[in-house]
């Protein structure tokens, strides 16, 4: 059985914890950005065995308070107040996508850190990974995931019971989309929408996360500041759903990320570099999500 708390981080935010339980080292699992805990939830079960496993909702996330600008030192203060909060033992951590960046960013700061594990967080690069695409092709696919990022925003996040209503039915019919299992439809949306007080409700996430993350293009300069061992995923297959006008830009960007992290690993012998050519973005909770748990225990294994 998971245990529910909130702990606060060092600004005062509200960071909601689960705490699945488990064997083993303590661990802590961050989510990607747009979501919440539970899209980890698979990852989480399967990491049970063998660790004490603990979730969160990052700030604007969730259940988790929101603050008004993006800073990444305070998502890795998050993570430190979770760590305070429950009394965890020098853990490794784990992100997905957005938390991935979150989990190198925890590493850089915490060079004793016993692993810090990216699953698939690399942001959409910048246009040196593109392989055979010209500056100027580049700024076309800039514009075209620009649009597509402002899409994906709610353009209301806040309102009364009836707006709560309403934008719980349109979420709900998105569901199945996402990949959420028809048994954690109802969790899975409660747990997007933060009761305000007042009869007023807000939606999450919120717009300082993906106001923040325009700005994220190469992270490669982050990986090279992180001196505890470092495991980076990197999933190759093609999303489903993606527009056909993006699909050439992200094979030459999956290429072009595939032979830096080589060098990476070449140059780097604290990193691990894990290829998944079965398994896109997501895919990696999902059916992916053996394989990612059996890599990350085999590194852990060898490394602390």
């Amino acid at each position: 059985m998971h245990g529910d708390r909130f702990v606060d981080a060092h600004d005062g935010i509200r960071i909601a914890v689960r705490d699945h339980g488990g064997d083993g080292r303590d661990l802590v699992l961050l989510h990607g950005a747009g979501t919440h805990l539970l899209s980890v939830f698979n990852v989480a079960r399967k990491l049970e065995g063998g660790f004490r496993v603990v979730s969160m909702d990052a700030r604007w996330s969730g259940q988790s308070g929101d603050s008004p600008t993006y800073s990444w030192d305070d998502l890795v203060h998050d993570v430190e107040a979770v760590v305070d909060g429950l009394g965890l033992d020098d853990p490794v951590v784990v992100g997905h996508s957005w938390g991935g960046m979150i989990a190198a960013h925890y590493g850089a700061a915490h060079p004793d850190a016993p692993a810090v594990v990216n699953l698939d967080g690399h942001g959409s690069g910048d246009a040196s990974l593109y392989d055979g695409v010209t500056a100027e092709e580049y700024e076309r696919f800039r514009v075209l995931l620009a649009e597509t990022n402002e899409a994906s925003v709610a353009s209301v996040n806040e309102g009364d019971e009836t707006w709560l209503a309403a934008a719980k039915d349109e979420f709900r019919a998105m569901t199945s989309v996402m990949g959420v299992p028809p048994t954690m439809v109802e969790e899975w949306t409660d747990r997007t929408f933060v009761d305000l007080g007042h009869g007023r409700w807000r939606r999450h996430p919120s717009p300082p996360l993906f106001e923040g993350l325009r700005g994220d293009l190469d992270l490669f300069s982050l990986y090279r500041r992180v001196e505890c061992p470092l495991q980076i995923f990197n999933c190759t297959a093609d999303a489903p759903g993606l527009p056909p006008e993006m699909a050439p830009f992200m094979s030459a960007y999956r290429r072009g990320l595939s032979r830096a992290l080589r060098d990476l690993a070449e140059e780097r012998p604290n990193v691990d570099i894990v290829e998944l050519p079965d398994f896109h973005h997501n895919g990696v909770l999902a059916r992916g999500a053996g394989p990612a748990v059996d890599a990350i225990r085999r590194f852990v294994a060898a490394v602390a």
